[in-house]
This record gives structure tokens, sequence and C-alpha cells, in this order.
């Protein structure tokens, strides 16, 4: 396990490793690439052999090149345990390493695991629960725990013994551990043979400890006199030697952000669903609206109010699709909110492509998991996620207009650059904001409504529905803080300034026409300001934009600092002067070197 120390300029990893409940892991990379990728930002030397080494310990080799989402459950587990073992560990930690195994794949996990501390001499601490008599079995040591005391530490085979001993005997055909379990639970058992057994432990767990030989210690995890410091005496523990199991992860900030960059490119390129599949989409729901606003291609000034209809449409559809960001969840939790919820807005997040939002979700828990390791530093993550992200956004410009607004409406050529620079920052600045939602709203469906609100208050404040001469303050304030304000204004000037229109003649008696005997586009935006307020003859695109570079920035701010603070807190420590009396107790009955190396380990 590796923490960051903020004090100082690199990560320090100390030998141990953590494999957590559920399995993270890069949908699709192969099982390959994720531990090549891993292995480089470990700066493991000849990542290539020490990747084709543990595949070939853990049995890998068959699936090494099929990508994780198609890896099997026991699969998906070894590889969790290939990534531990990258960091050539000590001590592994694994929590609940057989949850949603059956009982054949649970016995081969454990077993596996057994073998795997034997042969590399390491050390398992595991928390499992409701294990088979062949799991539990396998096992050197058991730790039983009820209200947050131990009542009993030692030998498995030496677990049913002392039990009887209290007067608790293992009846007949009966799994040990699930009569352990059963004997300790304080929510169904009654609590008064619990504190004896608490109590009965607290008194001779001392004696029995002193009666534990040195070599059934050797017996339970072979070579775990050794495992204290490889190569030293276990009773050595200078600083000198504590150095020696810390090392330095010495990737360059740039060495570093090319590995995510590359990694994240592959990704992109091989995910059907985030980024190809909205692509796509906005092609073709834009290429729809073309279709039925076929006649402004014409630019008849009859059809000077459908154009800015159409750039609504082709900018408000990709806005809503940005909530697939901020839900957070799985396409099943996302059936559920359906079924509970009844909010017509989320069957959007169906139609858009939910199976996205599982996707985004993974790359979060995986890019935490990964800065809890230290294998990254979160602010090269963030840039590097904000070069692709850029680098859609313009794809995704070009998808929604190229064909729909330049080739079938025949938008002028030279608004594109202005056009697509006003779209891809207005659609940034949503996709900043939905980030910023996911990463400090915790309950989801909250997270999605506060999201709609803000895309609600992009049509209402807009200033093409209601003028903002005609808002109260506070509801004024929003117009300016809106995108659509900036976006609606400077492309219409665009399409408008740039377009040969058609003369017309003003039919008398008719009190509001657009209508001008001109081609100028700047004559028809003066006919339609008596109306529409928002649009104007005069150019201020370049502070349309700048308007939403500082809004889509405001909100990737807020998504920065949420992401910082989420991986701080996963480095909060406890320091040894505040641990409570009986945590202090123990660590002075370890003796002096084990204090020093308890203030050492900040993980």
């Amino acid at each position: 396990m590796c923490s960051v120390l903020p004090s100082h300029a690199f990560y320090k990893c100390l030998p141990l490793a953590v494999v957590g409940q559920y399995d993270t892991h890069w949908e699709h990379l192969t099982a390959r690439e994720s531990m090549s990728y891993a292995a480089q930002l470990c700066c493991v030397e000849d990542p290539a052999a020490q990747v084709q080494i543990i595949l070939n310990k853990l049995g890998l080799t068959t699936a090494a090149d099929i990508r994780c989402n198609r890896l099997s459950g026991g699969q998906r587990r070894r590889l969790s345990l290939a990534f531990a073992l990258l960091k050539n560990p000590y001590v592994i930690f694994l929590d609940e390493v057989t949850s949603g195994l059956d009982s054949a794949a649970s016995y081969t996990i454990v077993e596996e695991i057994r073998q795997l501390a034997v042969t590399e001499n390491l050390v398992v601490v595991c928390t499992i629960h409701q294990p088979s008599t062949r799991v539990f079995r396998l096992f050197g040591n058991v730790m039983l725990l009820s209200q947050g005391r131990q009542a009993y530490l030692g030998p498995v085979n030496d677990m049913v013994p002392y039990l009887s001993s209290t007067g608790h005997p293992l009846p007949p055909e009966t799994n040990p551990a699930e009569f352990a379990l059963d004997l300790l639970n304080a929510d169904f058992s009654g609590g008064q043979h619990i504190a004896s057994l608490l109590e009965h432990w607290a008194k001779s767990k001392g004696h029995i400890k002193q009666d534990l030989s040195v070599q059934e210690e050797e017996d339970v995890y072979p070579g775990a006199r050794n495992y204290m410091v490889k190569g030293a005496a276990a009773e050595d523990w200078s600083d000198a030697s504590l150095r020696t199991t810390t090392r330095t992860i010495h990737n360059s900030f740039f060495k570093e952000l090319s590995i995510i960059l590359h990694r994240h490119f592959i990704m992109t390129l091989r995910d059907p669903v985030l980024y190809l599949g909205r692509c796509i989409f906005f092609l073709l729901s834009n290429m729809v609206f073309a279709a039925v606003f076929w006649n402004v291609r014409y630019y008849t000034q009859d059809q000077a109010i459908n154009l800015i209809w159409v750039h609504i449409f082709f900018s408000a559809v990709p806005a809503n699709s940005k909530l697939i960001v901020c839900g957070f969840v799985s396409f099943r939790g996302v059936e559920r909110t359906i079924q509970r919820t009844n909010i017509a807005s989320i069957v959007n997040l169906i139609i858009v492509g939910a199976v996205a939002v599982f996707k985004l979700s993974q790359e979060f828990k995986s890019v935490l998991l990964e800065a809890r390791n230290g294998m990254i530093r979160p602010m090269v993550y963030l840039l590097a996620k904000s070069v692709m992200v850029i680098l859609v956004m313009l794809a995704f410009a070009i998808s929604a207009l190229g064909i729909p607004g330049y080739g079938m409406l025949k938008f002028p050529a030279e608004s594109f650059g202005s056009v697509l620079l006003l779209w891809a920052t207005c659609l940034y600045s949503f996709e900043c904001l939905a980030e910023a939602l996911a990463v400090w709203i915790e309950n989801r469906l909250i997270g999605m409504l506060i999201y709609m609100l803000w895309y609600f208050m992009f049509f209402l404040f807009g200033g093409m529905f209601v003028p903002v001469d005609d808002l109260y303050w506070p509801f004024k304030l929003f117009h300016y803080l809106v995108p659509s304000t900036y976006d609606w204004r400077g492309t219409t000037y665009e399409l408008f300034i740039g377009a040969q229109w058609q003369p017309c003649e003003p039919t008398p008696g008719v009190s509001f026409q657009v209508c001008v005997n001109s081609t100028d586009g700047a004559d028809v935006l003066d006919v339609l300001n008596n109306s529409l307020t928002l649009v104007s003859s005069e150019d201020s695109v370049a502070l349309d934009i700048f308007a939403i570079v500082i809004i889509a920035f405001f909100f990737k701010l807020l998504f920065v600092l949420g992401m910082l603070y989420k991986a701080r807190a996963m480095f909060s420590t406890i320091q040894p002067g505040s641990r409570d009396d009986t945590t202090s107790e123990s660590a002075s009955d370890d003796g002096p070197s084990a204090k020093a190396f308890q203030e050492e380990v900040e993980c």
C-alpha cells in the first residue's frame, strides 16, 4: 500500500498491498495492457518481463490478451492480485476476497492465495464472511471479532478447542466458521455470553501468546520471521532497515502525463458508447433536426426565426446528454431509479446512453484507487483528462455541425471556426458541471436533479424566450450565468452575418414580420432585435467565447477541488499520539522498534 505525502515532491511506497472487495479494472484494456500501464506508472524495472512473470504465476497467461470486461469473476480477482504483486509487497491485505463467488471458485481463489503466500514468502491478511469448511481450513491463523474486540486470535486448528474450553463445544456436522460467527453475532445472539467470551480472551490471550512457539509461527506462515525486513534480522528495526522497505516513484511529470494520455487515448478509441456512441448520436439527431428545418438552407427571411431555432436544438440535445456523466450509476441502477421515481427527465438518460454512466463511474473509481496506491498524481490525471475532453468536445462539435449544419443546411462556410468553438465550449461547460456534480454530490439522484435544474435555466434565462429586460432580480442574474446567453448570441451573429439573404418587401399592416429589402444579414438582425433583444448586429463573438470559458473554468475548478479533496481524504492518517489507550498499550508492548515502524508507515 502506498501513501501520498503532500509535504513532499515524491510518492512513497511501502511494501504493503491492498486488494479491495470489488475488482475495479479498465474495461476496454486487456489484462496485459492494464498491468503494463500500471507497471510503467509504478516504475517497475523491465515492465514487460515482470508483467509476464506475474501473469504466469497467477495462471492468467491464456487470459492475458482478453479485455477486462470479458474476464470471469475469478480471473478478475486474480488480476487484482497481480496488480498488488507488481509492488513486490511483503504483506497483502484482502477485503472479502470470496464475495460474489460460488463455493468452488472461492476455494480455488483462496488456495491460489495460500500457494502464493508460500512461494512468494508473503503474509496475507484477509477478511472473509461465511467461508466453507474447506476454505476455512486453508488459513493459518484466524481472528474472531465482536463488538470491535478480539474474541480469539491464533491457529485455525486451535479455535474449536479454545471455544470448547469456554463452554461452547462445536455441534456435530457444523461448519466451524459458521459456528464461530453465529456464536459472536451480537445482533442475533445473547449479549451475556459474548461479553463472557470477550473477557475470557482478554484475560487469557497473554498466556496463549507465550505458549505459541516460534516453530508454530513458522508453520502458520512459512517465512513469517523473515517478512519484517527481508534480508535482515527481524529484531533489527533501525532506520536504515526501514528505508530499505521504501522506494521513490521517480516518474517525471511529463512521463506520467504521457502514460495516462496514451492509456486514455486507447480506451477512447475502443469504447463504443462513451465517446463514439455519443458522437454518432449527435450526428444522427442533428441530421433529423436539419431535415425538419430543411427550408432554412434557402435563407429566405421568413426562415430567419427557424435558423435560430435549429441552432437551439443543435446545442440543447447534446447538452442534455451530459446528464449521463453526473448520474454516475450503473445501467441497472438507472432502471431501478426509473421504476421508483417516475421522473420523466431521467428517461432521456436511458435514451441518450445510460451505459456510458457505468463507464465514467468506473473511471472515477479506478483513478481514485490508483491515486491511493501512489501510482498517479491526481493533478497529472486531471490535466490528462482535461486535454482528452477538450479534444473530444471538438470532435463532437465537428460531428454535430459538419454534415447537419454546413452540409444539409448550408451554413456560411466563413462562420465554421467561430460557431464550432462556441458550440464546443458551451458543451464543455456542461461537461464540467456534470463532473463537478458527480464528485461533490453523493446522492446520484440529487446530482441529476441539480443538473436538470441548470438545464432548464439554460433555456429559460438564455434570452430567447424571455427578454432580459422582463426579468426581475435575482432572476436577471441567471441570464448572465448560463452559457446559452453567449452561445446563442454569438452563433446567431455568425450565421446571419455570413449568409446571403434573399430580399423581402414588407407587408403593409403586419405588426411583426422579419422582412427587409436587403441581402445583408446585419439588416435582418436589426429587424429581429425589435422582438428578440438578445440578437444584435454588433460583433461580440470573442466576448461570448470568453464568457463561456469562464463559466466552464468555474465548474472545472469545482471538479478539480472535489477530486483533490476525495483523493486527499484517502491519505488522512491517524498519528501515533492520537490513538486510543488500547492501541497505544498494544504498540508499547511491541517495543520501541515496532513503534518506530508504526511512525514510518503512513498508510
